[in-house]
């Protein structure tokens, strides 16, 4: 009877498992996540632009996820798509998520994170993809460039922070936040690294 329940439970979670590609012929999107005091930064690598408190997704394409965070445990939760998923300081964990057409979504912090955490969600817009393309044009013109004295800014512990698109990352942001707790990299040396348009996980 063990053996049994434990073939099921194991295949079960495998097959449920929220870090598991979809089963679709479409190319994912990569957006990576970082939790932040009190706030979300979405970070685009193919396309090479950011946003901070509101996220864009194309419809009918899977989105994979990479999180962390900055400074304690959250939690990414969109409950009309899915799962959700801890974002850890120092780990890297993945979530698979699928919107079937455009439409407004809202995305939150599940995990107790200090005093504002309540107030730590934002917009999720899924667009079409025409729309999307369109929009990342139009992001990649943006004024602000999430360079590191932004960044250092952004970071800082704040409430009610407005939706901010950033029209380029000059640096590895989210392999620097995740790998903050065990190596000295670019967030405190200042060096930007990364290029237009390249990705960095």
């Amino acid at each position: 009877i063990v053996s049994a329940l434990a073939t099921v439970s194991v295949k079960g979670s495998h097959r449920l498992d929220p870090g598991r590609p979809l089963n679709q012929s479409v190319k994912p999107l990569t957006v990576q996540v970082i939790a932040m005091d009190w706030k979300w930064l979405f970070i685009y690598p193919a396309q090479n632009v950011a946003t901070a408190s509101e996220l864009y997704i194309p419809e009918n394409t899977p989105i994979r996820f990479r999180l962390t965070s900055d400074s304690v445990i959250a939690s990414f939760f969109i409950p009309r798509l899915g799962s959700q998923v801890y974002a850890m300081p120092g780990r890297k964990s993945t979530l698979f998520l699928s919107a079937d057409g455009p439409g407004e979504y809202f995305g939150e912090n599940e995990q107790f994170s200090g005093k504002w955490y309540s107030e730590m969600w934002f917009k999720v817009h899924v667009l079409t993809k025409e729309r999307f393309s369109a929009w990342a044009r139009s992001a990649a013109r943006a004024p602000l460039r999430l360079d590191i004295k932004r960044f250092q800014h952004l970071r800082a512990p704040s409430r009610g922070y407005p939706p901010t698109t950033y029209s380029s990352v000059a640096f590895p942001v989210f392999d620097d936040v995740a790998g903050k707790y065990r190596t000295v990299k670019n967030l405190s040396s200042g060096s930007p690294k990364s290029k237009k348009g390249e990705g960095h996980d």
